[in-house]
């Protein structure tokens, strides 16, 4: 968990930007948040993806992102309902950034209507 904090930390200034996605952090960051059963590990992942989109620029695996971070507020909500849940604060922070985002807007406005009419989409 130390090293996903770090990478998080690093991620907050964007000098570090190019670097983090060099380095073929993202697939990486979103295996960890489809797989991770440990809460902390997610909010440090979602919290480094937040930071990157909050460049403005197109960070690569838009389309999964947009997708991980949709299933993982559903997910997250079921499970605040029953107890406080800090990752379902971090899924909201990145889908806010990303709402603020114009390249990112469009593809939630296009799984918002994929998922409010029921449209099929791949499986995460």
């Amino acid at each position: 968990m130390a090293a996903i904090a770090c990478v998080r930390n690093l991620s907050i200034n964007s000098s570090n930007e190019k670097l983090i996605i060099s380095a073929n952090f993202i697939p990486k960051l979103l295996k960890l948040i489809r797989s991770s059963r440990d809460g902390d590990v997610k909010v440090h992942a979602i919290s480094t993806i937040r930071n990157l989109v909050g460049s403005g620029r197109p960070i690569g695996n838009e389309e999964e992102i947009v997708q991980i971070v949709l299933k993982g507020l559903k997910e997250e909500g079921l499970r605040g309902v029953q107890s406080k849940s800090y990752a379902l604060e971090e899924f909201t922070g990145c889908l806010a950034v990303m709402a603020l985002n114009g390249y990112y807007n469009l593809l939630l406005i296009f799984f918002y209507f994929c998922i409010f009419f029921n449209f099929h989409l791949k499986s995460i």
